[in-house]
């Protein structure tokens, strides 16, 4: 049996790359097509039948808007749990504004969270890092799916052979070999220079402590 596979996590954290990368092996991904900010996150059963119709015929997808909706997963689906280096997923965040503009994804995050629609960026960066962080882990001790978690920067080829593997898909190791070098890891990174940042600084603000802890759990160096 195949499993399709959701590729989540935050924002910022490398889903464009996960998507390009798993089709590339032969495994289509869409990215940000079946979980949109048009969906409520505030009330994730209430798009059960929506999110049953949008995975039809689809093998995987990636989206980090679909971190509310975990609970409502299809049962043949394997989340894989795709984290960056917290510290530049704040950065980025921070420095871009992205919780007090007024786009979709700021409106997204403030509508589940309304500790984000306050405080200075990195303060709104911190917490929804913290948040989105907590809530994979909770999704996955209340659910009955198969998660593997993972930092993008230890993705290597034997590692993603053997959960495509797991998942129904056999890939030789040449074909993922070439893959990763095809593919280059900073697709979909906003491309702009970003300022200075320290754990000190995060710890420093609202749920950084709790940010620096999850952070040391995934296995990132914090100072």
């Amino acid at each position: 049996m195949a499993y399709r596979i959701l590729v989540t996590g935050w924002g910022r954290a490398g889903t464009q790359y996960a998507a390009r990368l798993l089709t590339a092996l032969g495994v289509p991904c869409t990215h940000e097509q079946v979980y949109r900010h048009d969906l409520d996150p505030c009330r994730p059963w209430s798009a059960a039948a929506e999110l049953s119709d949008r995975w039809r015929g689809k093998p995987a997808c990636a989206s980090w808007l679909a971190v509310p909706f975990l609970s409502q997963l299809p049962a043949d689906v394997v989340v894989w749990h795709q984290r960056r280096d917290p510290l530049k997923v704040v950065r980025c965040w921070r420095d871009n504004g992205l919780l007090s503009n007024d786009d979709a994804s700021a409106r997204f995050v403030r509508a589940l969270l309304p500790e984000c629609r306050e405080g200075t960026d990195l303060e709104r960066a911190v917490w929804y890092c913290l948040r989105w962080g907590q809530m994979v882990r909770a999704a996955h001790w209340a659910g009955d799916f198969t998660l593997y978690g993972y930092n993008v920067e230890d993705l290597n080829a034997g590692r993603l052979r053997g959960w495509l593997a797991a998942c129904g898909h056999e890939v030789s190791a040449e074909a993922v070999a070439g893959a990763m070098a095809a593919v280059p890891p900073g697709i979909g990174a906003c491309g702009r220079p970003h300022g200075p940042l320290t754990w000190d600084e995060i710890r420093a603000v609202r749920g950084g402590q709790e940010l620096a802890s999850l952070a040391r759990g995934y296995g990132y160096e914090v100072g």
